[in-house]
């Protein structure tokens, strides 16, 4: 049914999903999709994001709203990015590849570089490329950045640290470059992500 459209479902089945239905354009980042015959949604509760879209498309934008408000839904969900929780790729068994992987992690605010991993693990960048992605399914540049928004989203989820100093942190320099590869991953900028998931001041 779905051999040739577009589908989503839920982003944690996503690389799983690709596997067992390669014929089927998966977009796991979108909470809805409507594919014609097919509409497809992302996850557990994505059925009541589902229910308010069906209400406006067979019905009308005003009871669209009302269903939103009677089942207490955010009607305008439309992006699972926020959501997305990456694993560390470490289910593999290349010991270099988990030296080299805890190596970025205990140095990301020092910004290492691919030439700077390669010599730590004593391989040319070549076989550390062709390693990592066999390994990980990633570059090693590619998992670096996964890395760094990781440690960020962490961060905002669980200080409240300004955004510049959870930055530097993480490794990006550049402000600009930061805000836009976090809003690249998530879907949120940073302010609006520790808006969402961030601590919450106690009552007193």
């Amino acid at each position: 049914m779905l051999d040739g459209k577009e589908a989503t479902t839920h982003w944690i089945a996503a690389d799983a999903f690709r596997r067992r239905f390669p014929r089927v354009l998966l977009t796991p980042e979108r909470m809805l999709v409507d594919a014609g015959d097919v509409i497809s949604s992302g996850g557990a509760t994505t059925f009541l994001t589902l229910v308010i879209y069906l209400t406006e498309r067979y019905g009308s934008h005003d009871r669209a709203v009302l269903a939103a408000k009677v089942m207490l839904v955010d009607g305008e969900r439309r992006s699972q990015l926020p959501y997305v929780a990456s694993g560390p790729f470490r289910d593999h068994g290349d010991e270099l590849i988990h030296s080299v992987q805890s190596f970025m992690e205990a140095h990301l605010a020092a910004g290492v570089s691919v030439d700077q991993l390669a010599t730590y693990a004593s391989v040319s960048i070549r076989t550390l490329n062709r390693r990592f992605r066999m390994a990980t399914g990633q570059t090693p540049s590619g998992y670096l950045q996964r890395v760094r928004i990781e440690a960020a989203k962490r961060l905002l989820e669980t200080t409240t640290d300004p955004v510049d100093h959870l930055r530097a942190r993480v490794g990006y320099g550049d402000p600009t470059a930061f805000r836009r590869a976090f809003t690249r991953a998530t879907g949120l900028g940073p302010r609006q992500y520790r808006q969402k998931y961030g601590p919450r001041p106690r009552d007193t």
